[in-house]
């Protein structure tokens, strides 16, 4: 059995990190939030230490000597800094998306994974969702003859309407959460370049308000993605996740079709030595500031 912690509890994630820990048969052994309303933690570890200030936090770990891993679910702009704090105290990390809003900290975590021994694990669930397995099995390999021989169209589509407590929020503000592309769209463009391939060129228009994104992805010379991304209720009233490759759906919203949590999948996988890691997320950190860049014209996160 193994010992985690958890910072960011009192987020809307944190219940599927902490599910995903129970039904591993792991124990939940502490945990931190600015937020005091935490009671969630009682389902699942009602003995669990709770800290409200995030130094308090990281010493009871390092007191502690037996925490192997903390899971991070607090804001985005603050994934790189908690991992390397668990890093340095001897800990693996399994951190949400995006690992980091910068890529060039990138190679920062390389150095310290390497440095202490531990391992970072990006949380990609939905490469778990058996939609994106059938898509994998079927398109994955540019060795294969289709991909060879025949052009590969691929549509994405993904909204999330959000209400007017978005830009409230630090998922609002793209300082804290790297803006739409980051904060929605990099699951889209995680599995893209996953199963197809380092994108060639890029388009990006939209961008004024954070809250509507296009354009055309290219993967080599056959393969095209044309996609959008938005969170307006005009756009559309319901969320939607279409993947759409050469006419044929791979659903990402059809949930009847996973049978267990994502967030579990996930987990069993990393416990299972078989997590994805800083290079599987690199790829889609580095596409989405391409396409920010694009869109914005601003290369930096300040």
């Amino acid at each position: 059995m193994a010992k985690f912690a958890i910072i960011g509890c009192g987020g809307y994630i944190a219940p599927a990190h902490m599910e995903a820990i129970a039904k591993t048969g792991n124990e939940l052994v502490a945990a931190a939030d600015l937020n005091d309303s935490v009671g969630i933690l009682d389902r699942y570890s009602p003995h669990c230490t709770f800290w409200k200030d995030t130094a308090q936090f990281y010493r009871h770990i390092e007191k502690r000597q037996d925490v192997d891993f903390v899971s991070i679910c607090t804001p985005n702009y603050l994934h790189d800094a908690h991992t390397r704090l668990a890093l340095r105290l001897g800990c693996n990390v399994i951190c949400e998306k995006p690992l980091c809003l910068n890529p060039a900290n990138l190679d920062e975590l390389r150095r310290l994974e390497e440095a202490t021994g531990r391992h970072v694990y990006a949380l990609l669930q939905r490469r778990h969702h058996p939609a994106v397995a059938r898509m994998q099995k079927k398109y994955q390999q540019a060795e294969k003859s289709f991909c060879k021989e025949n052009h590969v169209n691929i549509t994405m589509e993904y909204a999330a309407p959000r209400g007017p407590w978005y830009r409230q929020s630090w998922k609002g503000d793209i300082r804290l959460s790297g803006g739409l592309l980051v904060n929605i769209g990099v699951h889209l463009f995680d599995l893209l370049c996953w199963v197809f391939g380092s994108p060639t060129a890029i388009e990006c228009t939209g961008g004024d308000n954070d809250d509507y994104y296009a354009g055309t992805i290219t993967i080599g010379d056959r393969t095209t993605c044309t996609w959008s991304l938005s969170s307006r209720f005009q756009d559309s009233p319901k969320p939607v996740r279409v993947f759409k490759v050469n006419g044929e759906d791979f659903r990402l919203d059809d949930e009847s079709a996973l049978g267990e949590h994502l967030h579990v999948k996930a987990y069993r996988a990393i416990l299972d030595g078989k997590g994805f890691g800083i290079e599987d997320a690199a790829m889609a950190i580095q596409l989405v500031e391409r396409l920010r860049y694009a869109a914005t014209g601003q290369r930096e996160y300040k």
